[in-house]
């Protein structure tokens, strides 16, 4: 019972720590889009900003174009789970407002 109660616990904390890097990389990635908005363009003075930002750890993120006047924000973040030995990559994205 305590050896199952273990495993559970290592489980949890692997599942808990997936999601709060999930959290981090989710409020990197709407940081950058809501900072491309606020300017309402998207050049050297934005970039320079954007990394000054304190980023989630072992984060990358990606800007590109797309259609109707929007830009592409994509935010990769790491995912270790411990009790499989897991490491692999997440991403989340999201899409500006339209830029004038």
């Amino acid at each position: 019972m305590l050896m199952f109660t273990m495993m559970l616990l290592v489980v949890s904390l692997s599942i808990v720590g997936v999601v709060i890097a999930y959290n981090h990389a989710r409020m990197t990635q709407e940081q950058i889009v809501s900072m491309i908005e606020h300017h309402d363009k998207y050049d050297t003075q934005v970039q320079a900003e954007i990394d000054k930002l304190s980023m989630c750890s072992g984060c990358r993120y990606s800007i590109s174009y797309s259609t109707y006047d929007r830009y592409f924000v994509k935010v990769t973040f790491p995912i270790k789970l411990l009790f499989v030995t897991l490491h692999t990559m997440g991403e989340v994205s999201g899409y500006t407002i339209p830029i004038s």
